[in-house]
Order: structure tokens, then sequence, then C-alpha cells
């Protein structure tokens, strides 16, 4: 049901109100839990610029034929943007995947968003990513720094073919810029995660990488800063 009562075949829902769109559930989500009720295909990139959760709830949401930002990401983190995904599914089958229409299912700050006196955050807790080029990606532009990524659970993929041998779990190039790991899988075939800057903290979950001449897990503690 909706707001006004009305029987809608929901998209999404926000405390237990049903939305025929996703994006009018995201625009009432403020602070609050944004739940998948059907698999959704986008044609264009979703930008979130305020703090919410998305729970995939075992459905997927994708980018479509003919998607607008064929360089973008299936959902974009802007500055000030506080996103966090799970999934309450269980087993977990829910995922964002860029179907090999974008380059990654999550872009930390999109295009034309260049105020960097905010942070634009991004957090995994559970639920699966999975990009074309990259399953999270930044942009090494001036303006588009001051990120945050955590990684706590659920998995990200580079690419959902391990065979597609120029992709990145996470790629991230952008200055003053965090990327922390307690939990979760990262995989990519070139490399699990690769900074250019900003400073990198593991302190749990599975980094792999994929390459020709045989494969590497890094497991435990690693804390790098790359100026």
């Amino acid at each position: 049901w909706d707001a006004s009562g009305k029987l809608i075949k929901a998209a999404a829902e926000v405390d237990g109100v049903a939305y025929e769109k996703l994006e009018e559930a995201l625009a009432a989500a403020e602070g609050k839990t944004v739940k998948l009720m059907q698999d959704i295909e986008l044609s264009k990139e979703l930008d979130i610029a305020g703090k919410l959760t998305l729970d995939l709830n075992g459905f997927t949401l994708k980018a479509g034929d003919g998607f607008a930002a064929p360089k973008g990401a299936v959902i974009g983190v802007k500055h000030g943007g506080d996103l966090t995904v799970m999934d309450s599914s269980s087993p977990s089958t829910g995922k964002i995947d860029a179907n090999g229409k974008t380059y990654a299912a999550v872009i930390m700050v999109p295009k034309g968003d260049t105020d960097d006196t905010k942070t634009a955050k991004f957090t995994l807790e559970s639920g699966s990513l999975y990009g074309q080029f990259f399953g999270i990606c930044g942009n090494g532009n001036d303006g588009r720094g001051n990120t945050e990524i955590v990684i706590s659970g659920g998995a990200v993929y580079g690419n959902a073919d391990t065979t597609h041998n120029d992709n990145l779990g996470i790629y991230n190039p952008q200055q003053n810029s965090k990327v922390t790991v307690t939990g979760g899988e990262i995989t990519g075939y070139a490399s699990g995660i690769e900074m250019r800057s900003g400073a990198l903290t593991v302190t749990g979950g599975k980094i792999t990488f994929l390459v020709e001449h045989g494969k590497s897990v890094t497991k435990g503690q690693v804390v790098a800063s790359i100026a």
C-alpha cells in the first residue's frame, strides 16, 4: 500500500510504505532504510546525496539496456552522501550489478560533483556488488576526493566473469580518501584493491586477485598510507 492507501506493485518500501518507483522511495528515506521489493533495471545512474540504508532484500538492482551513464555506475555516492548497502535475505542473494552496461556497481562522487568540502561515504555490510571494470571506483580529478569506503561484509567483484583480465575489485585514485576493510570478500582479476591515493586499512576479510600465472589471496592485517 502506498501513502494514500492505494494498492500498488511496489518497487521499494520505506517504513512499510510502498513506492512504485525506487527514486520516490529514496527521496523519502533520509536517515531511513529503503527495502527493495522486486528486481529493478535502471536506465540511468542513481545518485545518493543524503544518508540512508539500501536493503537489497534478495533482489537485484542493475543497469539496463541504453543505460545513460556507460562510464559511470549503477549508484553514485555524492559529496555529503552516506549510503549503506545491506541484504536482509538469507542466504544473501541481493546484488547490485553493472550488467556490462556501465563501469562500476558503485562510484564514489559521480561526474559533475566537485564540492569536496563534504565527505562521500559508502558502506557495504552484506549483499554483492558486480562491476564491469570495477566493483567500486573513484576518480582522481580535482574536486572528486574526500571519500570513505568501508567493507564490513558482503562481496565486491570487479566483474562477474573472473576471466575478464582488466577488472579491479576496488579502484581508489581519489585524494583525501580512506578505504577500510574489516570483513567480506573483494575480488578482481588484475588486483583486489588498487590504491593510487589515500589510506588503506585491512583488519579482516578476504582480498583476492586472479592472474594468469596463478592466484594470490591476502588475509590478515595490512595498513598502508599512500601520499
